[in-house]
């Protein structure tokens, strides 16, 4: 059983990475194919590949404060990956995958205004296809179907029956994320609601879309820094300028005894040497001194 798992494991990866697109099919961005690599990764550590190895070879790294979700930024698109990897309350295995895409949120004017994904549909499709060929094939049980009394959400289910166990791949899009998921275990598990739910906890994401504004203000700030000052720092920096204006003592320039004797110069021979010297070392170096 566990090589025919890995058997088809691979065959739905090479139909997503490998294959070529069907022909009304625009190429997939590298923000899509992160999301199929994912995928690709949770099956390799389900059949116990080196998961750690494989996340940094795809330009993966863990999130700050954590030791199991990694993160990759692309194009202003975050892509967030967890894998759990246990037993069922059988004691049989039982593989968790949850892929997370995210964009800033924050209001501002500078905020990306671009999408997530640039192509979800094919993306969509792209897994939707892939997963027909995969075993004795999943069955697609919901596509973008919409929420009830939130039209905002829309579900899309993938259900390959295995007997007493079952494989769920589960989408879930919004206009500010995406969730992508993929669940091995007793039949009886995936039926229950509270198994996705407790994969997909929205006060986690809610932690996760802090850390991607963090992430992008921090990186934006330093290279803007006067676009990111509060009401507060810009009259504490208009009150420093005003009050160091104020203490501004005046600027000394040569030929500072103009219009007395004769000719005009009325400086001491000391003033009248050090001008000389400024204006030489002008003239020669610029205004820099030589």
């Amino acid at each position: 059983m566990t090589g025919r798992i890995a058997e088809a494991a691979c065959v739905l990866a090479a139909a997503w990475l490998a294959s070529a697109a069907p022909a009304h099919a625009q190429p997939l961005t590298i923000k899509e194919k992160l999301v199929l690599g994912s995928f690709n990764m949770c099956w390799e550590g389900e059949e116990q590949g080196n998961l750690a190895t494989r996340l940094k070879e795809n330009g993966f790294r863990l999130a700050p404060n954590s030791e199991t979700l990694y993160m990759r930024q692309e194009q202003n698109t975050t892509i967030l990956f967890t894998a759990y990897y246990g037993k069922d309350p059988e004691g049989g295995p039982e593989t968790m995958c949850r892929i997370t895409a995210l964009k800033p949120q924050i209001v501002s004017p500078w905020t990306p205004k671009n999408p997530i994904f640039d192509d979800f549909s094919g993306l969509l499709e792209r897994i939707v296809d892939g997963a027909a060929t995969m075993g004795s094939g999943y069955r697609l049980t919901a596509m973008r179907e919409i929420e009830p009394g939130n039209r905002d959400l829309r579900r899309t289910r993938l259900y390959l029956d295995e007997r007493v166990r079952g494989r769920l791949i589960y989408i879930e899009e919004a206009p500010t994320y995406y969730e992508f998921v993929y669940i091995n275990s007793l039949r009886s598990r995936i039926a229950s609601p509270a198994t996705l739910s407790e994969i997909i906890r929205p006060d986690a994401r809610a932690a996760m879309q802090l850390m991607v504004d963090d992430s992008w203000e921090v990186a934006f700030c330093r290279l803007n820094p006067q676009n990111c000052l509060t009401e507060e720092q810009r009259r504490q920096q208009a009150e420093m300028a005003a009050r160091a204006s104020q203490r501004r003592e005046p600027i000394p320039i040569p030929f500072s005894g103009i219009g007395a004797i004769r000719s005009g110069d009325n400086r001491s021979n000391e003033q009248r040497q050090r001008d000389r010297a400024f204006w030489d070392n002008y003239h020669r170096c610029g205004s820099g001194r030589c």
